[in-house]
């Protein structure tokens, strides 16, 4: 039997280029989890979804392979842009290993303003632990899916 594959984690911010209202917005975060949810399911990866009123913060999980994979056709899609990884490598266990992609849900500017490492003018240490460590707080209140 081959050897297990080491875990991967990659944690990342990107600028959102839905335009459109607050109701329009919804709209398409509702559509990238459902595409995210069957894609994820299928390569065995695992993650979660944040989005502020103008940018995501996801994290994803799995195989060294299969988040690369994953995190290149996120790349391509048209709704987001200066895509920027905050944290990328080995990690010892899912964060969120019971959701092919939880939604964190929509934050408050002002509590989490991750808009700012998405231009590379801002330092960038510790800031894919901060967005996970809200991730993991708002997920540990949600129900597996």
């Amino acid at each position: 039997m081959p050897p297990a594959q080491q875990l991967y984690g990659l944690v990342y911010v990107s600028r959102s280029a839905c335009p459109g209202d607050a109701g329009w917005l919804d709209v398409e975060v509702t559509n990238i989890l459902a595409t995210s949810k069957v894609n994820n399911r299928q390569a065995g990866v695992t993650g979660a979804l944040l989005f502020s009123s103008e940018c995501f913060a996801q994290t994803l999980e799995g195989s060294m392979d299969e988040v690369k994979a994953t995190f290149e056709r996120i790349q391509c899609d048209p709704r987001r842009h200066d895509t920027v990884i905050l944290q990328a490598g080995p990690v010892d266990r899912r964060d969120f290993g019971d959701w092919s992609m939880v939604y964190a849900g929509r934050v408050d500017d002002q509590k989490l303003r991750f808009a700012q490492y998405t231009d590379g003018a801002e330092r960038q240490d510790g800031m894919g632990e901060t967005i996970l460590h809200l991730m993991r707080g708002v997920v540990r209140r949600s129900e597996p899916v």
